[in-house]
């Protein structure tokens, strides 16, 4: 998984096309890219390690596990946001376009991976970890 997070960092760095005078605002940025992946990575394992068995049906913890995971990617959301902001200040109109297409595909494409909308869990909750 940190291969993949490596090779999508990567790709965002070459899509925009950061320009020398940029660069400076790129390292925060890569920075809370690789906290979050990493926090990801985290958070699947202890979901693996704590999911309920295939076919226990218990809506409320579902709800609750769901309430703590997205309560955890938000805080994530918040830094990553904060660290992009300069570089995204500092780009062009045509790279702002290539960003807001790099970053919308990366979330369908995770969209797709998680079946559209998270994994569910039993009874149909979505009680996975992102």
């Amino acid at each position: 998984m940190t291969a993949f997070a490596d090779a999508r960092i990567a790709a965002l760095k070459a899509g925009l096309q950061v320009k020398p005078e940029q660069e400076k605002n790129w390292p925060a940025l890569e920075a809370a890219l690789r906290d979050a992946a990493k926090a990801r990575i985290a958070r699947m394992a202890e979901w693996r390690e704590k999911a309920p068995a295939p076919f226990e049906t218990d809506p409320l913890g579902a709800l609750q596990r769901r309430a703590h995971y997205m309560t955890a990617r938000a805080g994530e959301l918040e830094k990553l946001a904060a660290a992009a902001k300069p570089l995204y200040d500092s780009l062009d109109e045509a790279q702002r376009r290539r960003f807001g297409a790099l970053v919308k595909a990366a979330i369908e494409a995770r969209m797709r991976h998680m079946g559209g909308m998270g994994h569910m869990g039993p009874g149909g909750f979505d009680a996975g970890p992102d």
